[in-house]
């Protein structure tokens, strides 16, 4: 035990802190957020795995009671977790705060990681501490509600890691492919807009690398193949997200109050805005925070001073991760300032950002670097002494300030049935997240016009003397038996999407598309009916991909066990 306590001392500090930004979650109850759907959302990704789907691209509630492929779309890697703990048997409440605590864990063990490869132990220990209580973070999770950016923002460290791995490699690196292609794909599944965010920053790191690389052509061999194996893990999620998107109303989220041109931040706020619950407004006074931490800015200011100097007056070895990260740190607050508008309106598809404060998420990564580089200057500077009291320092100022931002603004004292029942579900919380609804639905006025659960299936036309019983209703698959003495509609209460399937006594037929359900007409006499969520053949061949990629990754994974064995 001794040994183990030696050897890992910081990382087990780094556990120990990371319990203060946890403490809220213990609270009884839960706690409004921008997003108020999370709880709600696990319970639908829980009801989706119990009836068998997946991978989880439909739920049956939301959408109004007719359902949409919210997980089709919206990244679900968080939700798988919180959906499985809700499907063993945890409360949804303590399930959805199990699964927003997890990636403070993630957060300061991933930094701690990456930053011991470059500044050692005590460098380390400090980069996880700022980046653990960067303010962002707190918003995420506490204010906005943003569960995905919160988990993306957890493994940006091992996407970095894994780079400056393959920066430094002379051949082509198995280990060091399947390590970052992993890390990009969990980044992706747990934020696809943190995905493209990161695209970005990795065509200007790349760059760099290749002007200082010594094995240009290993690198790039490396990157590409790295792309190749990303693409393939991510593909059951990313293809159908791009190639489907188009039978969804995602694009009714570009402009209007979700403009990016009304949402830049004022360099002012980098520096000092008043923490808030509220929103993000057009100009300078917004409900919510952007400050990057007024401690945070001052000792990264003087950590790249060092680091200038250090490289200057002794001459020392360029130093690539700290340069890199000036760069990347500076282009991201570039990014959130309006001085970046031409960016904004020339680069393909960044409007779905909608927010260029978002790029704050990748500014705390490159802060929380830099301020451990500063440490590790102070140490070749000066003794060991000095540098152990100015990594206090650092450590006290950082979580003195910025402890207090994790936490809500009230607690409440819902039940799980309150996020649960069917009103909450189909119309209270639907009408927060609805953009993945068919185009031109009809949403419903209030929670009287959405239809419940055990009417799924309606028969219509009741002048024929009909009657229909539903024998099974899960969320990719609903049967009935009708029985009709003349011909006879029968309304589903399902949005439209390709997946759905009718049939009738086991044959394929087409229905009607309507602006709220799917219309199916029976002849009369006795017949089964079917509606059911099959996968499209750009869902399929994605998943096929996927399966290719594990294939590769388990292969690339026994070669380097054999290899170590051997």
């Amino acid at each position: 035990m001794k040994k183990i306590l030696n050897s890992n001392w910081a990382i087990l500090i780094v556990l120990l802190f990371s319990v203060i930004p946890i403490l809220p979650f213990f609270h009884p109850g839960f706690f409004p957020m921008h997003d108020d759907t999370q709880p709600s959302r696990v319970f639908e990704m829980a009801q989706s795995l119990r009836d068998g789907m997946f991978p989880v691209r439909w739920v049956k509630d939301l959408g109004y009671g007719y359902g949409y492929s919210i997980f089709n779309f919206y990244a679900p890697l968080p939700y798988y977790i919180g959906g499985l703990l809700h499907l063993v048997g945890i409360d949804v409440i303590v399930a959805t705060k199990v699964m927003m605590a997890i990636p403070i864990f993630i957060a300061g063990i991933t930094m701690f990681l990456f930053a011991r490869e470059f500044l050692g132990k005590i460098g380390a220990l400090v980069s996880s501490i700022i980046f653990l209580f960067f303010p962002y973070f707190a918003l995420n999770l506490f204010v906005r509600g943003a569960v995905g950016e919160a988990w993306a923002y957890s493994f940006l460290p091992l996407v970095f890691l894994g780079i400056f791995k393959l920066y430094g490699q002379k051949t082509v690196s198995i280990k060091w492919i399947l390590f970052t292609s992993v890390a990009i794909s969990l980044v992706t599944l747990s934020h696809n807009l943190s995905a493209y965010m990161l695209i970005l920053l990795w065509l200007i790191l790349i760059i760099i690398l290749l002007v200082f690389s010594k094995y240009k052509v290993h690198l790039v061999q490396n990157v590409f193949a790295v792309v190749f194996l990303t693409f393939l893990l991510s593909a059951f999620y990313t293809i159908p997200a791009i190639f489907e998107m188009s039978y969804t109303n995602v694009s009714s989220q570009i402009g209007g109050g979700a403009n990016f041109q009304d949402h830049f931040v004022c360099l002012g706020q980098l520096w000092n805005s008043q923490w808030g619950y509220g929103g993000s407004t057009s100009g300078c006074i917004d409900g919510m925070s952007f400050k990057l931490g007024k401690s945070n800015v001052v000792f990264s200011v003087l950590s790249i001073i060092l680091g200038i100097y250090l490289f200057i007056k002794r001459k020392e070895k360029k130093d690539i991760p700290f340069f890199s990260s000036v760069v990347l740190l500076l282009f991201t607050l570039f990014m959130t300032l309006s001085y970046s508008v031409m960016v904004w309106s020339s680069v393909a598809y960044i409007e779905y950002l909608q927010y260029p404060w978002r790029f704050l998420n990748f500014a705390g990564f490159f802060i929380a670097f830099l301020v451990g580089y500063g440490v590790c200057v102070v140490a070749k500077l000066t003794n060991l002494k000095i540098t152990v009291v100015f990594c206090l320092l650092i450590v006290t100022i950082t979580i003195y300030i910025n402890a207090k931002h994790f936490q809500p603004q009230a607690y409440n004292q819902k039940t799980p049935k309150d996020y649960t029942n069917e009103k909450t579900l189909r119309f209270n919380i639907s009408k927060i997240s609805d953009e993945y609804m068919p185009r031109g639905f009809q949403k419903p006025e209030n929670a009287l016009f959405t239809p419940q659960n055990s009417e799924r299936l309606v028969l219509l036309n009741l002048w024929s003397r009909g009657s229909l019983s539903i024998i099974e209703n899960k969320t990719q698959y609903v049967a009935a038996k009708v029985k009709t003495e003349k011909e006879a509609n029968i309304r589903a209460n399902i949005a439209y999407f390709p997946a759905w399937k009718a049939y009738i006594d086991k044959k394929r037929v087409d229905y009607k598309v309507t602006d709220g359900p799917l219309i199916l007409t029976v002849e009369s006499g006795l017949h089964f009916v079917e509606f059911k969520f099959e996968q499209t053949p750009v869902e399929r061949w994605a998943n096929a991909l996927s399966l290719v990629g594990i294939g590769i990754l388990l292969v690339g994974i026994i070669r380097i066990y054999g290899k170590k064995t051997s």
